[in-house]
């Protein structure tokens, strides 16, 4: 038996994508809000045949990472009161990436806590293809580092990041402060720096207060598994 928690804010009726293979022993909370207040009705028409656990949490509020935070709370009054071992959270936000760390470190409940994200509920997640390395340029200057400090690099690509070097990113951290989209800036700076000071200038840049602190610590992993542009 597995529980799962949904951010239909971020993934809406996708989310959905292998709901018949869950089992009747399974339960599915679904977190939403008036920026996603709609489900179809073909979807609970399969909970419904199969016998289904759905259960609704409506966020009344708005506000950056609302939602989140009223979901990963439920998931760990969960852990604590229930007797299942398996918790996934459906959802693209790598922010969540710290809670799943959390409870797969944890022995609290004297259980093996296992918390997984993933985008669906599909157990059959579809596998990455290799993406094709951008050619070097001819010459990197100042400007051009500048130019990637000042940018939220919002259309970089974190998925050419492997899971395991997220991990070491986020357990060379976590003595730091970070927030939740933290993260993600950190990932966005690994894959669209070519070199070392473009990172450094990068994480100051966005990472306003912390920014060298992050750099000292995650500097090692980068150096071993930099992406050459």
């Amino acid at each position: 038996m597995a529980i799962y928690f949904i951010d239909y804010e971020n993934v809406h009726e996708a989310a959905f994508k292998g709901a018949s293979g869950l089992s009747k022993k399974d339960t599915v909370y679904l977190f939403y809000s008036n920026m996603a207040p709609s489900i179809s009705l073909d979807i609970l028409n399969v909970f419904s045949q199969k016998n289904l656990t759905l259960k609704f949490f409506k966020v009344h509020r708005s506000g950056k990472n609302y939602l989140d935070f009223q979901l990963t709370s439920l998931l760990g009054a969960m852990v604590a009161t229930k007797d299942e071992s398996e918790y996934v959270i459906i959802s693209k936000d790598s922010g969540y990436d710290s809670v799943v760390d959390f409870w797969n470190e944890q022995d609290l409940f004297d259980r093996k806590i296992k918390c997984s994200r993933r985008a669906t509920l599909s157990k059959n997640q579809p596998k990455k293809t290799a993406t094709k390395k951008p050619q070097t340029e001819n010459k990197e200057t100042k400007k051009n580092e500048n130019k990637i400090a000042n940018s939220s690099a919002s259309n970089v690509n974190i998925s050419k990041l492997k899971e395991d070097v997220r991990k070491k990113i986020r357990a060379a951290v976590k003595h730091i402060q970070l927030k939740p989209n933290d993260y993600t800036i950190i990932y966005k700076g690994f894959v669209s720096s070519a070199k070392e000071s473009e990172l450094k200038s990068y994480l100051q840049k966005n990472l306003k207060g912390y920014g060298p602190a992050v750099y000292k610590s995650v500097l090692p992993i980068y150096q071993s598994t930099i992406i050459k542009k």
